[in-house]
């Protein structure tokens, strides 16, 4: 568990993602899940946080999705993510 107070503390996460349309009243994550024009999605998330000095930590995650309904008139849609933060905790 990340520890803020403490330098060097570190947690990780690593989650799939299989969403039909009408679950995603509020997207929970740093990607987009509206890309996906309310068709749903599937994939993979991964994040690492890590404590630098006490109250501020930095952050890599990334995402692979792709929209959940295919057909004939749906075309295969995919979204790649990676993104950095660093976060001042007071």
């Amino acid at each position: 568990m990340l520890d803020e107070a403490r330098a060097g503390s570190f947690s990780s996460w690593l989650r799939y993602y299989d969403q039909p349309s009408s679950s995603t009243l509020y997207p929970t994550m740093d990607a987009d899940s509206t890309f996906f024009r309310r068709q749903g999605f599937r994939g993979w998330g991964m994040r690492a946080d890590y404590i630098i000095v006490s109250g501020l930590s930095c952050a890599v995650e990334g995402f692979r999705l792709e929209n959940r309904s295919k057909g004939a008139q749906l075309r295969a849609m995919h979204e790649y993510i990676l993104g950095t933060s660093v976060t001042a905790y007071f």
